[in-house]
């Protein structure tokens, strides 16, 4: 199965790294928040299936005499990034450098890490207002596509034992 916490410091790290002014870090998490701005990564959709590989890709193998049976897909996940700040400007900015990042800047470090990027959607606002203040909110939520492998041994069966209806063994 895959590993959405894998993903998702994937792209958390790769951007703290590019981006050490700003903050990115998992959505919904307990605590205070940090300083703006900040991004906060939420995975919506952890592992979408399309039509066209609802099967999968199935191979069987044997090693060392024993049969494995490989099962492989190319799921979708979608994750949004959401921008955090009290100043429009910064948070636009942010937001531009995020997926910049997503889109150009670092597709080999995404590759390398099995990410495939499949579409980038619209920016939108998402602002609201707090009791006190008002905080700027713009986002964006990206497509990606991951490979899963599962690899599940089988035992082979050596032999079958039969008895009949007065528990005698019958041979074959």
């Amino acid at each position: 199965m895959v590993d959405i916490n894998a993903i998702w410091n994937t792209f958390i790290n790769g951007l703290n790294t590019q981006y050490p002014s700003y903050t990115y870090l998992k959505a919904n998490l307990k605590g205070p928040l940090p300083p703006y701005p900040y991004v906060t990564i939420n995975c919506l959709t952890p592992y979408k299936k399309d039509m066209d590989i609802v099967g999968g890709t199935k191979i069987r193998q044997t090693v060392n005499n024993k049969v494995q049976v490989i099962s492989t897909e190319q799921p979708k996940m979608i994750f949004s990034f959401m921008v955090y700040s009290d100043n429009l400007s910064q948070c636009l900015q942010v937001l531009r450098d995020t997926l910049d990042w997503i889109k150009t800047t670092n597709q080999q470090y995404l590759r390398k890490r099995g990410i495939v990027v499949v579409d980038v959607g619209n920016v939108g606002d998402r602002s609201v207002f707090l009791e006190v203040d008002y905080q700027y909110c713009w986002g964006s939520d990206i497509t990606i596509r991951v490979f899963d492998s599962v690899t599940t041994e089988i035992n082979p069966i050596s032999s079958v034992e039969i008895t009949g209806n007065d528990n005698e063994l019958i041979d074959i």
